[in-house]
């Protein structure tokens, strides 16, 4: 599907969910009408009814009752679809934008940056008009923390690269399904601490549920009230009987009464959180997935003890009987005959039990899914990328018409490139403002996406996975007293101990000590290089130096050089972005400056 395709298709959705909203809106002012005509026609019948006869005004009392009860669920399920509806024409209208190149609508994860990281910080990964913020579509809070983590991280997931492709490519296919997700997890925000904290909860110890006197007490206790209540019916007994036992069961309560109404205040928030966490695991259970690595999320879902959706279904229930409490006659009633506070919290700390070692999973699964269906969004959004292949042979990375997927397709200029073997490094000189930066940083995205099993901005990717690491965009520091080049030398530093270590990265390097003098800088890269190379460093540089490019007479089967050119007419310096073979051999920063009126 073309992009003006999907243009179209979103804005076909637009219409669509626009028409429904407002049919959801009319319906709803209907119902409620037909509440208050309910309310005030079935009291006025019910008391004209009384007057005739007992029976009557009953059965109109009880018809009201019923009928403004059906009314106020087809109210409620009215209102869920109203909100339904008014999420499914948000999602499309991000969309659109998102297809125009603004990504605004979008969380940026600007607290997942780290300028000490080894790469984020250079590639604008986080932040307004990131790479995340153009491809996070996450509706649950820990759904887009794994998703960060998964940019931060990528090459810890090349181990199953295939199976997470597979999986992405299924989910770009399939749109109606991946907005249905978005708008249901829409209707509550599950946020990571809420999700913390339920977990949290699940790892309590159980108080009441393994303890004898309780258990006992439960059945001894309700069952004995009973028997008098019904002894005292019967004339059997006298009524006092029942009332010491009722009392007595309210002071069972009351001896626990503030460890009881801890546990209901930690739950009965919970209710629309678990409604959601219900109906996205029932929306990814009820999908006919075809790629393992979904179909692995579903197992967690559905593993043990029946569905996460039956499970989480009976919670919810056993909370509704524990708000029973909360109407202080019905409180009363229930936990002076049943115990009920009891029965509630012991048939909780049960649930737990029995679940303890399966939720996690379950919300381990969701924010799998929920992370890999921004990643579908991505794919689906841009038809012309091409998913990554790894490499078999001794090429490292070899790449057709790579471009960076953030510069507007009329605008974006594309290069081949490659760098064959470990080992290999690649010197990159070019004039101000001609595209090195660029570049480097459009390498270093397309492979984080390509290790991530997402497609790339490119007609062809070949590559072998490895760690990333970069030096683009060091800065001094006032608070920690440390000057420009000595954070420089600190970033340079680091490099070297990850090249001793059993990672090994790949290296980026903008611009080295760029923070002293031209002399001393062109001396010291190129003993800074002389020490990467003898270490078996595999990476790229890009600067204005071309006396490094001389390295490649060096080390000719280590070293090679590329650039990009600049063109001078009439004074006038022009750029065409293209990556070329060698060293450059013209530089701009004077013309550029006469340019701009500078000089």
């Amino acid at each position: 599907m073309k992009k003006t395709d999907l243009l179209r298709y979103y804005q076909t959705r637009i219409e669509e969910y626009n028409k429904l909203f407002a049919a959801d809106k009319r319906l709803i002012s209907w119902l409620s009408l037909f509440r208050l005509l309910v309310f005030a026609g079935g009291t006025a019948l019910t008391v004209l009814f009384f007057k005739l006869s007992v029976l009557a005004g009953a059965v109109s009392l009880i018809s009201s009752i019923a009928l403004f009860a059906i009314l106020l669920k087809l109210y409620a399920d009215r209102q869920w679809m109203k909100n339904y509806h008014s999420n499914m024409l948000e999602v499309n209208t991000a969309e659109v934008k998102s297809i125009n190149e603004d990504y605004s609508d979008f969380a940026g994860g600007l607290q997942y940056s780290d300028s000490s990281h080894d790469f984020s910080h250079d590639i604008d990964m986080f932040g307004s008009g990131s790479v995340f913020q153009s491809v996070n579509r996450c509706c649950t809070e820990r759904g887009e923390l794994m998703l960060a983590n998964w940019f931060l991280n990528p090459y810890k997931l090349s181990s199953d690269y295939y199976e997470r492709s597979e999986a992405i490519r299924e989910l770009s296919e399939k749109t109606d399904w991946r907005q249905k997700f978005s708008s249901l997890g829409m209707m509550n925000l599950i946020t990571a601490k809420e999700t913390d904290d339920f977990l949290d909860w699940i790892k309590e110890e159980p108080r009441f549920s393994v303890n004898v006197f309780y258990k006992t007490a439960l059945v001894f206790f309700p069952v004995l009230t009973i028997l008098l209540f019904v002894l005292w019916a019967v004339s059997l007994i006298s009524i006092t009987w029942f009332i010491v036992l009722f009392l007595i069961n309210l002071f069972l309560i009351v001896l626990n009464l503030g460890h009881i109404n801890k546990i209901h205040s930690k739950l009965t928030k919970k209710s629309e959180y678990l409604s959601v966490v219900g109906n996205l695991t029932e929306h990814i259970i009820s999908e006919n997935f075809g790629s393992d690595y979904l179909k692995e999320q579903q197992i967690r879902l559905g593993a043990g003890k029946g569905t996460a959706v039956d499970i989480i279904k009976k919670l919810s229930r056993i909370l509704n009987s524990f708000d029973s409490r909360l109407n202080m006659i019905m409180g009363v009633l229930l936990n002076g005959v049943l115990l009920w506070d009891y029965q509630c919290v012991i048939r909780i700390e049960r649930w737990k039990i029995n679940m303890s070692q399966m939720v996690p999973g379950w919300f381990e699964a969701i924010s799998r899914v929920d992370a890999l269906n921004s990643l579908g969004y991505y794919a689906n959004n841009n038809p012309g990328f091409v998913y990554a292949e790894l490499s078999e042979g001794p090429i490292f990375l070899k790449a057709e018409k790579l471009g960076h997927h953030l510069i507007p397709s009329a605008k974006r200029v594309t290069n081949n490139y490659s760098i064959s073997g470990k080992g290999a490094i690649n010197i990159i000189t070019g004039a101000n403002m001609a595209g090195k930066s660029t570049f480097l940083r459009t390498l270093a995205v397309n492979m984080v996406f390509a290790m991530l099993g997402a497609p790339v901005c490119a007609a062809k990717f070949v590559f072998t996975p490895t760690d990333i690491f970069t030096s683009m965009r060091t800065s001094d520091s006032l608070t920690e007293e440390e000057s420009y080049f000595f954070a420089e030398l600190k970033r340079l530093r680091r490099l070297i101990e990850r090249l001793n270590s059993d990672s090994m990265p790949f290296f980026i390097l903008d611009e080295i000590l760029k923070g002293t003098n031209s002399k001393d800088k062109s001396e010291g890269s190129r003993a800074f290089l002389e020490k990467v190379i003898s270490m078996g460093g595999t990476g790229l540089i890009a600067t204005h130096d071309i006396s490094l490019g001389l390295l490649e007479e060096d080390f000719p089967e280590k070293v090679s050089n590329n650039c990009f050119e600049i063109e001078i007419y009439k004074g006038r310096v022009k750029f065409d972005f293209i990556l070329r073979k060698g060293i450059t051999s013209k530089m701009n920063a004077a013309l550029l400056m006469k340019q701009q009126g500078i000089i």
